[in-house]
């Protein structure tokens, strides 16, 4: 296993108030992903460094951890219980200790695998945990007045796949198109296995009417637990301005999550041929002033003022704004509604 160095600052604590200088501690490696049979007992160290010039002390904790949909990791009281819990097999020593400048503790990691689950169901796939590594300055108990601690907390994953079991289930679960300058979609993989998956990646191509592929955009790899969800966001390389031609496209995901075959799905999008007329009391249509693919210019004058999202904000429901959603979709969020009003005051007061 190669350990790999976890920086400083994963998880920031402020007791009290005030600011306190940084410091730096190391923890490796940051993540222990083992195979295990069921019944048996495993140990295993990892290292706490302090890189700073003033003693810290620490205290470690087991406790749950996942990833949410973005793929953010959630530890201890944010986890809020998980399934697959390991936290009940391992214990450490030491819990706490202090370290001077430049020193360096090793921390033994017990594991005692059970033989079944709490249900009495053989265990089957990955289990996990975390240990969360506090670190605090050292204090005075002496000193006088409100003393301000400041602690980082640090989170070593522990996986655990039990040997000869498992399997690997995947699924798209969803694929929709957003906004269209530039294009960007959303794909949700599911992770319908017992498994971790330690490396899901994949692509989406996007293909015209014809079945030509226009795009073909990589989706870098990324993990997901068993049971977990994924939603990815993937977009075009293709710059403001150089939207899609009118027409009807597909999008289809493609995703390799290690099992025999890719799993799938698609979507079908149509890019509508604008056709702006004049807005409410205006005299001239909508203008894109800037060839950005946004028709900023909502009361078609010339200029881009005030009176243009206030118009905006009397018409984005008609039927001439809707139906011509793209060129008002200043947020690129796959439609046109107030928060582009919102968004083009915006665009305004940062052009003043």
């Amino acid at each position: 296993m190669r350990p790999r160095w976890l920086s400083a600052g994963l998880l920031l604590i402020l007791v009290g108030l005030g600011v306190v200088s940084g410091y730096a501690i190391r923890v490796a490696p940051a993540i222990f992903d083992v195979e295990v049979p069921s019944g048996t007992e495993h140990s295993f160290e990892f290292a706490v460094q302090n890189d700073e010039t003033e003693p810290v002390s620490i205290e470690i904790e087991l406790c749950d951890w996942y990833r949410n949909v973005q793929g953010n990791n959630r530890f201890c009281d944010a986890a809020d219980g998980v399934d697959r819990s390991a936290t009940s097999w391992l214990s450490v020593t030491p819990r706490q200790f202090d370290l001077d400048p430049d020193a360096r503790e090793n921390v033994r990691v017990e594991m005692v695998v059970p033989d079944r689950a709490p249900d009495g169901e053989p265990l089957n796939g990955t289990y996990w945990t975390a240990a969360m590594i506090a670190a605090s300055p050292q204090t005075d108990d002496d000193e006088d007045g409100t003393q301000i601690v400041v602690k980082r907390r640090f989170g070593l994953k522990v996986l655990a796949s039990i040997r000869g079991t498992g399997t690997r289930r995947g699924q798209v679960s969803n694929l929709r198109r957003h906004g269209l300058n530039p294009l960007w979609l959303t794909v949700e993989f599911h992770n319908r296995g017992t498994l971790n998956l330690r490396e899901v990646s994949g692509r989406v191509e996007i293909r015209n009417a014809q079945g030509e592929t226009i795009e073909r955009i990589e989706v870098e790899a990324f993990p997901v637990l068993p049971g977990a969800v994924r939603r990815l966001r993937v977009t075009s390389a293709q710059p403001e301005g150089e939207r899609l031609s009118p027409g009807r496209y597909v999008a289809l995901a493609i995703v390799d999550f290690g099992g025999e075959n890719p799993v799938g799905a698609q979507a079908v999008f149509d890019v509508p041929d604008l056709d702006l007329q004049p807005l409410g009391e205006a005299e001239t249509a909508p203008q894109d002033l800037n060839d950005d693919g946004f028709y900023e210019d909502v009361d078609g004058d010339g200029e881009f003022t005030l009176d243009d999202p206030a118009l905006l904000g009397f018409t984005v429901d008609g039927s001439s704004v809707q139906q011509n959603w793209p060129a008002f979709d200043f947020n690129n969020d796959g439609q046109a509604d107030f928060n582009d009003v919102i968004t083009l005051r915006e665009r305004l007061n940062s052009d003043a």
